[in-house]
């Protein structure tokens, strides 16, 4: 399995925000005794009347954009035995690769013809009655990327399927934050651009304030608790056992 780190040096709330990436990599959160940041990081220059130093405002990385929510489905069922380890691993490399380089493209997966069992276990669209590992829509006749299903993980894990349960919260959230700070220029790598942008995202009135509160914050300690949802972090740890067979052992590498 892949072992490339995802490093989060911030709270719980930028750590929730940043599964919605998709990091396929193990993301591990940094946090003090007082429950803050591992690392410190400020902003220097003038503040407007938000709060906001304007370093950050000019970074074109403030939570002003028309947001839609993905409508919450159950989960499609773990363990699917439809996919191979080396299938979920070339999944996941090829989903690393072109995220990275901005636009995630699975097609050269989906249109080979030995995956044809498994990339629908994979990938199911946003209309479907039920939602898979990752979520895809239909665009001009193509198939994109619309969401990493976090939240179906965790909800298969805890019996709560609803559109009340820990995983339609933590998709709402992870949607919001992703489509408000997504553009931050260190949202990847958790910066202080992506910490101030996602702070400033859940303040009174701002776009995501209505899906990050205290239950959201419980919520989130299902996939870092130590746990069996700790698997629900990545798209690299939790892929293999939703379409293939058991979960396999982690690598001394990936375990965060």
């Amino acid at each position: 399995m892949l072992s490339t780190r995802c490093i989060v040096v911030l709270s719980t709330l930028v750590f929730a925000g940043a599964l919605s990436y998709g990091c396929s990599s193990t993301t591990t959160t940094t946090t003090g005794n007082d429950g803050g940041s591992g690392t410190s990081e400020t902003g220097s220059g003038s503040m407007d009347g938000t709060g906001v130093p304007d370093e950050f405002r000019n970074n074109m990385c403030m939570p002003d954009k028309p947001l839609t929510l993905i409508t919450w489905k159950p989960p499609t069922p773990f363990h699917q035995k439809l996919c191979t380890g080396t299938q979920t691993d070339a999944y996941i490399h090829l989903f690393k690769m072109t995220s990275e380089a901005g636009h995630i493209d699975t097609s050269s997966f989906r249109d080979d013809p030995a995956n044809a069992t498994c990339i629908p276990c994979i990938e199911t669209d946003v209309n479907a009655a039920m939602h898979g590992p990752v979520i895809t829509k239909l665009v001009g006749g193509t198939i994109q990327f619309d969401e990493t299903n976090y939240g179906g993980c965790v909800a298969n894990f805890d019996g709560n399927t609803s559109s009340t349960g820990c995983g339609a919260k933590l998709n709402s959230y992870n949607i919001c934050a992703l489509a408000e700070c997504g553009d931050c220029t260190d949202y990847f790598s958790g910066g202080k651009y992506a910490k101030a942008c996602l702070q400033a995202s859940v303040e009174p009135g701002a776009p995501c304030a209505a899906y990050w509160n205290s239950t959201v914050d419980m919520c989130n300690w299902e996939i870092t608790d130590g746990g069996d949802a700790g698997i629900c972090g990545t798209l690299n740890d939790f892929l293999f056992t939703w379409c293939g067979g058991a979960p396999e052992p982690k690598d001394a590498g990936s375990s965060g």
